[in-house]
């Protein structure tokens, strides 16, 4: 009994091309955004709810939750959106990785290097530090403390429309990795390689991978 509507959500960017002539919108977070027919795109800069429920929409007969008033949410007061603008080409939509590294490169904050730290014998680039993601089409979705303390979850995501493989790096040395479901039940053991720095990623298009990591200290 719904209505459809035009808008639709996102996160972190939407981006429209066609040949070499593209563009992307970038945003911190989720967003709305709307694509006409007359080929605008749209983006919703602030959205702000006074009830948790009406029965009175146009586009929904009917309650869908507690009609409960919610102040807080109304935004009232001085907001900052944060949007960034990038050219891009149909072959960055097939490779959606690469917008996601636009989104680290527009909002992510600049990281500063000793050199004579970091360098050594005159390296001309620091040496990897702490855990990165490395393979075509993988996003970095999320790396936290697992639940009993003892361990790290690394989560990521394949962004495209075919099978890929990459890998994580870690400066400390694994011990154990153990592919595990959203819920935490386990699945497989991840191969490490043997100093203990590398374990393989294998993602199906759009699967989410998250595995389990023990560090030997």
């Amino acid at each position: 009994a719904e209505a459809p509507v035009t808008t639709a959500p996102a996160q972190r960017w939407v981006a429209a091309a066609k040949g070499e002539r593209g563009l992307a919108v970038l945003a911190p977070g989720f967003f709305e955004y709307e694509w006409t027919a007359g080929g605008d795109l749209l983006i919703t800069l602030l959205r702000s709810v006074g009830e948790l429920s009406r029965n009175t929409l146009p586009t929904r007969p009917g309650h869908a939750g507690w009609p409960t008033a919610a102040p807080g949410a109304q935004c009232r007061g001085t907001t900052v959106v944060e949007l960034a603008i990038a050219l891009i080409t149909a072959d960055d939509l097939a490779e959606p990785d690469r917008l996601e590294q636009l989104c680290e490169d527009a909002f992510l904050p600049v990281r500063a290097w000793w050199l004579r730290d970091y360098a050594p014998f005159g390296a001309a680039s620091p040496s990897p530090q702490g855990i990165a993601l490395e393979g075509a089409g993988l996003v970095f979705s999320a790396c936290q403390a697992a639940e009993d303390g003892r361990g790290m979850v690394l989560r990521c995501w394949n962004a495209l429309d075919r099978p890929t493989s990459g890998h994580w790096r870690s400066e400390r040395p694994v011990l154990r990795a153990l592919r595990i479901r959203a819920d935490g039940a386990p699945l497989e053991e991840i191969t490490v390689t043997p100093d203990g720095h590398r374990l393989g990623v294998e993602a199906w298009p759009h699967e989410i991978v998250t595995i389990l990591v023990t560090f030997t200290d």
